[in-house]
This record gives C-alpha cells, sequence and structure tokens, in this order.
C-alpha cells in the first residue's frame, strides 16, 4: 500500500498491547450519512466495512521526552470505517468514535485532532490468555468482549485492507485532515471471541452480526501532527 511522504516530523510514540479487531460488513449506503461528503468510503470487491478496535494504551511519550514522563495506560475502544480523499492515493480510516478511559486525554485529543475522543469507564482485564474488555458510559454497558489468541495466523487480502491503513482521514474545522501514523506491518491471529455487548454504531446495525476477528499481541506506532489538504 502506498504511503505518501508526511510533512512533518512525527511527534510522539506509545505502544498499543492485546489488540482486538472485530470486521463487519455493511452496505455502503448503511454508513454514507454518518462519513463527510468530502471523503470517499473504501470497499472492498463493493463492499463498505465497519470495525470496531480494542487495544491498551501504553508509554505514551511526546518526542524528545524522557521515558518517566509518558502518560498513564488507558484502554481503547474505536469504531471506524475505511475511506479515502477523492484527490489522494492514500487510504485510511474515518473514526466514528474513540472511547477511552481517560477524560482529560480525550478532551486533550478531541481539541488538537478534532476527532470524536469521548470519556468512557473502560474495564481491562487479562487472566492468562483470555482478555475482557468492557465500556461504560452513564452507566450503561456500551461494549463487552472477551477474546484470545489463536496460534494460526489470519494474514489475507481482506485482512490487508482492514488493517494496513496508515493515516486517519477527518473534517475538521471546514477542512479535510488527514492524521499519517507509522509502524510495522501487522503479525495478525485469529481469535476466539464472544462478544456480549455492542451499542457503538450510530447507524442501522450490519444485515449479518457476522464477523471476522483479528488479534494482535503488540504494536509500536509514531504519531505525527495533521496534515490539511
Amino acid at each position: 500500500m502506498l504511503i505518501e511522504k508526511r510533512k512533518y516530523p512525527w511527534v510522539g510514540e506509545q505502544t498499543w498491547e492485546d489488540i482486538l479487531f472485530l470486521h463487519w460488513k455493511i452496505r455502503p449506503e448503511s454508513i454514507r450519512p454518518f462519513v463527510p461528503a468530502s471523503l470517499e468510503i473504501d470497499t472492498f470487491d463493493g463492499d463498505a466495512w465497519v470495525s470496531a478496535v480494542t487495544f491498551q494504551v501504553k508509554n505514551s511519550i511526546v518526542r524528545g521526552m524522557p521515558k518517566r514522563t509518558s502518560f498513564p495506560a488507558l484502554t481503547q475502544i474505536n469504531l471506524r470505517t475505511y475511506v479515502r480523499h477523492p484527490e489522494k492515493y492514500e487510504r485510511g480510516v474515518y473514526f466514528f468514535s474513540i472511547r477511552i478511559d481517560s477524560l482529560f486525554a480525550a478532551l486533550g485529543a478531541r481539541i488538537f485532532y478534532g476527532l470524536p475522543f469521548l470519556h468512557a469507564d473502560n474495564e481491562f482485564q487479562k487472566n492468562g490468555a483470555s482478555i475482557k474488555v468492557n465500556a461504560f458510559a452513564s452507566g450503561s454497558r456500551l461494549f463487552s468482549v472477551t477474546y484470545k489468541q489463536r496460534e494460526n495466523h489470519g494474514r489475507r487480502e481482506l485482512a490487508s485492507f482492514l488493517t494496513e491503513r496508515y493515516c486517519i482521514w477527518n473534517e475538521h474545522r471546514n477542512r479535510i485532515i488527514k492524521i499519517p501514523i507509522r509502524h510495522k506491518h501487522w503479525k495478525l491471529y485469529e481469535a476466539d471471541v464472544s462478544l456480549n455487548e455492542n451499542k457503538l454504531f450510530p447507524f442501522e446495525y450490519p444485515v449479518s452480526e457476522d464477523f471476522i476477528a483479528h488479534y494482535s499481541p503488540f504494536q509500536h506506532a509514531m504519531l505525527y501532527p495533521y496534515e490539511s489538504t
């Protein structure tokens, strides 16, 4: 996948651990009203996809600062789809919501990037190979999932389409912006998943409740300032 040259140097880094991807196939017209008209919905064989991604964020450090100044670990749950700019080649993701268990971080990231960061009371529990994540807002459970890694790898063409994305596209203050990220290619595994609650979708639920799951134990990411287009 072509990655366009970045305008600015990276400004921060963080590690992601115990990453779970849940992917649903959905009709493009179902999500079109929820994606800015300035962005094109990216499809695979004519189908759009929506993904919930949950993971632990650790070692978040501003470039040039010592490791002891890293932000506290938090649990993040994203809901996203796949888009592209009509005049740019680079494919990316568009976030419907980004729920994290830090009100301070949610407000700061929302102001700086204009992304839909929301505060949620997230719970992350790891017992051996089994991981459980819960998300609550206003006393109501929004999301609950239990998962663990399988030994077989999940690398296929569709998996690459859904995971190998290196920028976020968004509309902020009437401008299209791109937020680049950089990391190694994903090392993906299949996963055993029990999805107990899912109220993340702001639109009609996909026709099929079946989902594809991928798991990755670790990723190190470099963060960049946003670029106006």
